[in-house]
């Protein structure tokens, strides 16, 4: 019997953007990267480079942050460096061979955005943008 469950269903909505993501991305002759990857990557295309915002958006730690960023350079993904408006800070930036895949993410992340307003229909579709767009952080746990 399917329940119907709220947080199984937004699951399943960035399971299928993360997929379509990741497959659209070997299409276009790009290596996979896991899922966390993949995250990070599309919080790089939204603006945000600092790994310990991008681990909180993520709900993830600090240290499986770094693993995950680790992994990233070792295969010439991202570089760190210093931020220059925090000394004890990195930032994450893509390396030069990877702008292009930076910019076919935002343009395929812009794609499947297409695919679900058509979807949808863009009264829907708006409105389901404003819903998720709530600070979510500042939620009460109780």
């Amino acid at each position: 019997m399917k329940n119907d469950v709220l947080v199984v269903q937004l699951v399943e909505a960035l399971y299928w953007f993360d997929k379509a993501l990741q497959q659209r991305l070997r299409v276009k002759g790009w290596k996979a990267v896991s899922p966390r990857q993949s995250m990070i990557l599309a919080n790089i295309a939204d603006g945000e480079v600092r790994p310990s915002a991008i681990a909180s958006k993520l709900g993830i730690s600090r240290q499986a942050m770094s693993q995950a960023l680790s992994e990233m350079v070792d295969r010439g993904i991202v570089v760190l460096t210093d931020d220059p408006n925090d000394r004890r800070a990195k930032i994450i930036c893509l390396t030069k061979e990877m702008e292009p895949m930076h910019h076919d993410t935002i343009e395929i992340l812009g794609d499947l955005e297409n695919i679900l307003e058509e979807k949808l229909g863009k009264t829907r579709f708006k409105s389901f943008r404003e819903a998720l767009a709530i600070n979510w952080r500042a939620l009460p746990f109780e």
